[in-house]
């Protein structure tokens, strides 16, 4: 990728010297002067960049006529190209040092850079202009607060530095290192798209700063956006591919996000066993610790291991996500079903609750709640899965295997009494109730959605409701079953 990224720059080298030959090419049949009518004629027309390739020629025709320079400087300018304005404004004063205009406008570019002491000596060449005063009273705020603003980012008072590095980048906009050390401010107080915002605009104020582009793509990789982290690691490297912290974040990064595609793949494909593989692979490359992807991680953790049945580690990874950030709904509503799967109906209902606090749009939370409710009241009456002794998440095998045992200790012709039969035929009918409704896949889903199939008076209830959830009602009540002492 490298080797595609410098051949574009090299075409784009080429292209640059060819279009500026063939306008050197054109100039030579014209003199400075018609050069200069030609841009005024662009300029008034409202096309800049045709006047400053006018300008362009009338500069090489005659290098020593101060007014070519100006007449470019201005349209730099208009065109925010400071730097190659100031550039000419400085050719203007080396051909004529009096020139009020240029040294005005210089000595306001560099205020507006934070170049406050070179400013200092343009204006004491200005001492009769009217606004001399004015910027030398701003260039003294703006030395005041850049000094206060330091010392406080010294002391690691952030916010109160933040306030006036603010202050000083109105005086002084265009100031990369004011930029650069809000950014690092913001950073500090984990505030990353401001601080990637103040990079970006240092940036585009002056390309090729190799430790912008670092910086730049390790802020984009705090918040998680780890595609345009390594668009940014790749300018690092293209600008120098010796510099050993950006070549390894880069490799870093390359690997990390092939492991977190491969990662986002099988997830949403439900292939979790796979999932947890590149979790781990993903942890043992991301060495910073990044809080975004340490919290993703975690909760991703905790969803595969809760999809593949592994409740026990799936709970403490949960408890460990919440743990790192209280406020993450997805790993609460992963919690809430591992609560469920405990049959620890309050503490589901807890998460869902501080959940929909976090998020009150949020609507499977919302079906979550209410299922979770249901689920409580269910279980204040008649839970098969109790009665056989089995979490939530239990298979079939092992719903014959605990029905087997449960019925031969409970079968009614081992007891001798009245009233010892008559309990044992109670149990054993709750214990064949069970089986029933968890064997059967459409009746077990009604009973987890916190309906008793069995249940007649709820039937009712639902069929007064038209609530037939798997397209039909049960036929007249509660379901019967059989049993045969012998």
């Amino acid at each position: 990728h490298l080797t595609t990224d410098k051949m574009e720059i090299h075409c784009h080298k080429v292209v640059s010297f060819l279009l500026t030959f063939s306008i050197l090419s054109t100039a030579k049949g014209n003199t400075a002067k018609e050069f200069l009518e030609r841009g005024s004629k662009y300029l008034a027309a409202g096309d800049l960049n045709g006047a400053l390739d006018q300008y362009h020629a009338a500069c090489d025709a005659d290098p020593t006529d101060y007014m070519n320079f100006y007449k470019r400087a201005t349209v730099h300018l208009a065109t925010g190209r400071a730097r190659n304005g100031a550039a000419d404004l400085e050719k203007v004063l080396e051909l004529r040092p009096d020139f009020t205009q240029a040294r005005t406008r210089l000595a306001e570019l560099k205020v507006k850079d934070g170049r406050y002491e070179q400013a200092k000596k343009d204006y004491a060449q200005l001492a009769s202009a009217p606004e001399t005063q004015e910027y030398l009273q701003r260039i003294q705020t703006a030395e005041s607060l850049v000094a206060s603003a330091s010392q406080l980012k010294s002391s690691h008072e952030y916010i109160q530095a933040i306030d006036l590095f603010t202050q000083a980048i109105e005086i002084s906009p265009a100031s990369i290192s004011l930029r650069f050390s809000r950014a690092e401010c913001y950073e500090a107080t984990a505030q990353f798209g401001q601080a990637i915002g103040d990079i970006s605009r240092a940036l585009k104020l002056r390309s090729g700063n190799v430790d912008g582009h670092f910086k730049l793509s390790k802020l984009h990789f705090a918040t998680g956006a780890r595609a345009e982290a390594l668009v940014q690691i790749r300018e690092c490297v293209k600008l120098d591919d010796e510099h050993k912290a950006c070549f390894d974040f880069y490799k870093m990064l390359k690997k990390f996000n092939k492991v977190m595609d491969k990662l986002d793949a099988s997830l949403q494909e439900n292939r979790f066993p796979e999932a947890v593989q590149h979790i781990e692979k993903a942890r043992d490359l991301e060495k910073t610790k990044n809080y975004f992807f340490q919290d993703y991680l975690n909760e991703k953790s905790c969803l595969a291991f809760t999809r593949i049945g592994k409740t026990e580690k799936a709970m403490e990874v949960c408890n460990a996500t919440l743990t790192m950030n209280e406020r993450n709904v997805e790993a609460l509503m992963i919690r809430a079903e591992l609560f469920e799967v405990e049959q620890n109906f309050e503490s589901a209902i807890a998460d869902l609750k501080k959940c929909l606090e976090l998020d009150e749009n949020n609507q499977r939370c919302k079906e979550k709640l209410q299922r979770s409710e249901k689920l409580l009241k269910q279980s204040k009456k008649r839970d098969y899965y109790k009665i056989l002794g089995l979490p939530r998440n239990c298979d079939k095998k092992q719903i014959n295997k605990a029905y087997r045992g449960l019925a031969q200790e409970w079968h009614p012709d081992k007891f001798n009494t009245e009233e010892d039969r008559k309990m044992a035929e109670a149990k054993f009918m709750d214990i064949a109730a069970a089986k029933e409704v968890l064997s059967d896949p459409k009746m077990r889903q009604q009973f987890d959605n916190g309906d008793d199939p069995l249940d007649a008076e709820a039937e009712r209830e639902r069929q007064q409701h038209g609530g037939f959830p798997f397209g039909g009602g049960f036929g007249g009540g509660g379901q019967r079953f059989h049993f045969r002492y012998h």
